[in-house]
């Protein structure tokens, strides 16, 4: 590994999960994503993925006269409500913390984005017939959008920033909604409130 950290588990005395990071995924406006391994001896956790991305915030960059604190602030608390509120097909947090650097969001690892997923079915060797993605493929995927969007609207979210690069895919196969930091927070959760 790279690097180790850890997050105590509040509800639990004593637990940890340790983050072993391997290596960078991404970069972004105001973070980096980083590959990390997860482990925990405490069997409640079993359940824990053992492949996560941490997102990465530098602090110094939040405070630099930017909006980079609004942004980070407002994804975090969307993954956190995200989990909280099991909305599916959508990337929440699995932990959050910080020191007194950096600010951490670890979320399940998709080793794959939508558009370069959509790619493998275009790169074929040369003389070779095109490979198509299904059309059932993209209905399961429109319905799995959908289901994410109406999540979101449930918890009075909005988007913002939807694309391809922002639609992860599972090493199963769906989709989850991601990158939260243009989102904005406070959509009437209710339909009564739109009339």
């Amino acid at each position: 590994p790279i690097a180790c950290t850890y997050v105590e588990v509040p509800s639990l005395s004593g637990v940890r999960v340790v983050f072993n990071i391997v290596g960078r995924i991404a970069g972004g406006r105001f973070s980096q994503v980083w590959g990390a391994s997860a482990s925990t001896t405490n069997p409640s956790l079993a359940s824990f993925p053992k492949h996560v991305a941490i997102k990465i915030f530098w602090k110094g960059t939040m405070y630099a006269g930017t909006n980079a604190f609004g942004a980070v602030w407002t994804e975090a608390r969307i993954m956190k409500q995200l989990a909280e509120l099991r909305t599916p097909f959508v990337n929440a947090a699995l932990a959050i913390w910080q020191d007194e650097n950096y600010v951490y969001v670890a979320s399940p690892w998709h080793a794959n984005a939508l558009d370069n997923y959509i790619m493998t079915f275009q790169a074929m060797p040369s003389g070779t017939p095109p490979k198509v993605m299904p059309p059932t493929m993209f209905r399961i995927y429109a319905a799995e959008l959908l289901l994410a969007l109406d999540g979101l609207r449930a918890a009075g979210v909005v988007h913002s920033d939807i694309k391809a690069g922002n639609v992860l895919v599972s090493p199963s196969g769906h989709l989850s909604l991601a990158d939260y930091d243009c989102s904005y927070v406070g959509l009437p959760t209710s339909d009564d409130e739109y009339w």
